[in-house]
């Protein structure tokens, strides 16, 4: 837990998104606005600068991938849509920086209670 809590707190990508989420609290929690056209357009062209520091979130990736199991596959080769829909997941996970963490969790604990078996795998 100790290794894990280093990594999130030193992760800018963690960072970001919650400084994100506090700017989106605030947006929503605004409740006055101006009557004045021009002041309510600049508002909205600050607004719009300040989401778009936010734009690096979505371009985030890490070096995992993933594969659908077997009987999967095989139902995929029959349903397009399903194929689809199981590329585009494990494209939208392979960008989840809470999933990157799970995996080095469990490589934490695989080496703590020197478990033999692959966790998981790097594509290098």
């Amino acid at each position: 837990i100790k290794k894990s809590k280093e990594r999130m707190s030193s992760s800018e990508q963690l960072k970001q998104i919650d400084e994100n989420a506090k700017w989106i609290k605030t947006m929503r929690d605004e409740s006055e606005f101006s009557l004045n056209y021009e002041a309510y357009q600049l508002r909205l062209q600050e607004n719009e600068l300040v989401a778009s520091q936010f734009d690096k979130i979505s371009d985030y990736s890490t070096d995992l991938t993933f594969k659908s199991l077997p009987y999967e596959v095989a139902l995929m080769e029959k349903d397009s849509v399903l194929k689809e829909k199981r590329d585009r997941w494990h494209s939208n996970l392979s960008k989840d920086v809470y999933m990157e963490e799970a995996i080095n969790v469990l490589n934490d604990l695989k080496m703590t209670y020197g478990i033999k078996t692959k966790v998981a795998s790097v594509k290098e």
